[in-house]
């Protein structure tokens, strides 16, 4: 037996040197590095090839590691020895081998019969076969689930714009379009609170002079003066001093006297005065002179007895009416205030209700002040309800939304979800709440999108793009493709692996 070291011979190399071998068994002494452990299929050219030329070979691997390709190799390969991890001196002619010299710890560990060695061969070739087979099913697994694929289209829109008249209805879960009408709910909240405010009232407060007069009657009858008879100090600088007679009284006529001047004596009464009004100028002196109820100083006349006294007059701060109005409405708005953001705050989300139609109630009100009292600050204490109905602003949308479509013209629809209700007023009506909205959409032309995905589902890139160009009311269209294989990409199998939009322009 010729042996041959591999080395880092190439396949050439080595059949060349086995065809130049006249002994017709060679062994091959595969090195760790040869270049043929990189491909079984070297193995088999090389013995088919010796067998081809009449010679038979046999193979000795210096890394044990590769032994197990002996179970591999074609089934025309019978080992005679297998020489493990030799380390004799890499010679191209080593001469023949005894079999019997070497130790048994080297015996061959490959097979070593012809039946062994083809049904490695028939073993190699199934599972082979079974890998391909399992390449192909996940190649097949691979076209049917992997592609996805997303075609946009954008088409023209314009906008609808409707005013709708719709009723929120309290104690009602019902939603209904004739006529449109969606459930409503109470919510409520009540709040108190004091608050003070400064008087801007001015009174003049005081006290009234008072004094005795002495009234002469000139006359020749007697005269009778009631009570609160007027008597009167005139005044160059203002108005008369007035002073008014406490009780009733009547005054004798006049005497005839040739004792004095005048020829008689006059008729006199001395009675109590108050002043008309308060005043330190009613404080007059004694010997004071007065008119009497609006009469002649020739027939009447009065004069005090002595001086006139505590008149008085100061200015003082007083509660008004307009001072409590006031302070009531700013109370008032303080108090909404508060319930409206009470009511805000007790909605969920999704709820809606319009704070201008909340109903206030004046619960209970009280000033600590009445109008005319002379004190610089009073308080009001107030507590004020607020109701209101509230309503599910989804609803309100959905209803909306669905109402618009009777304004759609044919050939068209309402474009996706973008429909909006906007609440312009709302007016209380009983148990309801009367909501005007303005409906706003934007509609386009009606486009069949399951029978576009239909028309696509597998097709190639080339006839997609031909279909969607040919559309009508289609102003343009994206395609999306994964993976992205440019002129070769194809549409999906699946049809959920297929979305065809519709986006407005």
């Amino acid at each position: 037996m010729f042996r041959i070291n591999s080395e880092s011979l190439s396949l050439w190399q080595i059949f060349k040197r086995v065809q130049a071998i006249a002994d017709r068994e060679v062994e091959l002494y595969v090195a760790g590095t040869s270049p043929l452990l990189e491909n079984l299929l070297a193995f088999k050219i090389l013995e088919r090839e010796s067998n081809r030329i009449g010679k038979s070979i046999f193979f000795n691997f210096e890394d044990p590691n590769y032994v197990f390709l002996l179970e591999f190799l074609p089934n025309k390969f019978s080992l005679k020895e297998n020489f493990l991890a030799t380390k004799e001196p890499k010679s191209e002619n080593v001469g023949s081998v005894d079999p019997s010299q070497k130790e048994p710890s080297l015996r061959p560990l490959g097979l070593q019969s012809q039946i062994f060695s083809r049904f490695g061969t028939v073993k190699t070739r199934i599972w082979i076969l079974i890998s391909l087979l399992a390449l192909a099913f996940f190649c097949v697994l691979g076209v049917y689930f992997v592609p996805q694929s997303r075609v946009v289209l954008t088409v023209e829109s314009e906008p609808l714009v409707k005013s709708i008249e719709i009723v929120a209805k309290g104690n009602s879960a019902l939603v209904s379009l004739t006529p449109p009408t969606i459930p409503a709910f109470e919510i409520s909240s009540i709040s108190q609170k004091s608050e003070s405010s400064p008087s801007s009232g001015k009174k003049e407060v005081g006290e009234k002079a008072s004094g005795s007069v002495t009234i002469f009657n000139k006359t020749t009858v007697a005269v009778s003066f009631s009570s609160g008879t007027v008597i009167s100090k005139g005044r160059t600088d203002g108005e008369d001093l007035r002073f008014l007679t406490k009780t009733a009284t009547s005054i004798p006529a006049r005497v005839a006297d040739s004792t004095v001047t005048s020829g008689y004596l006059p008729g006199t009464v001395t009675i109590d005065v108050i002043a008309e009004e308060i005043g330190d100028e009613y404080n007059l002196p004694g010997t004071t002179t007065f008119t009497v109820g609006g009469k002649s100083t020739n027939d009447f006349i009065a004069e005090s007895t002595s001086n006139f006294s505590g008149g008085s007059k100061k200015q003082v701060v007083i509660v008004t009416a307009e001072d409590q109005k006031n302070l009531l409405e700013v109370l008032s708005e303080s108090l909404k205030q508060t319930i409206r953001d009470d009511i805000s705050r007790k909605l969920v989300s999704g709820q809606m209700t319009d704070e201008k139609s909340i109903k206030y109630e004046v619960v209970s009100k009280s000033f600590d002040k009445a109008v005319g009292d002379e004190f610089e600050r009073f308080s009001l204490t107030l507590e004020v309800k607020g109701t209101v109905l509230a309503f599910n602003q989804g609803e309100l949308k959905s209803l909306v939304a669905t109402l618009l479509k009777n304004y759609v013209p044919d050939g068209y629809e309402l474009f996706g979800s973008e429909q909006e209700a906007e609440v312009f007023e709302t007016r209380p009506e009983s148990n309801n709440l009367i909501i005007s909205v303005k409906g706003k959409g934007f509609i386009v032309p009606q486009i069949n999108q399951d029978q576009i995905k239909a028309k696509i589902l597998g097709r190639s890139r080339t006839y997609v793009t031909t279909y969607l160009s040919d559309l009508p009311n289609v102003s343009s269209y994206q395609i999306e493709n994964f993976p992205n294989l440019g002129s070769l990409s194809f549409m999906p199998l699946r049809s959920e692996a297929l979305k065809v939009e519709v986006e407005r322009k």
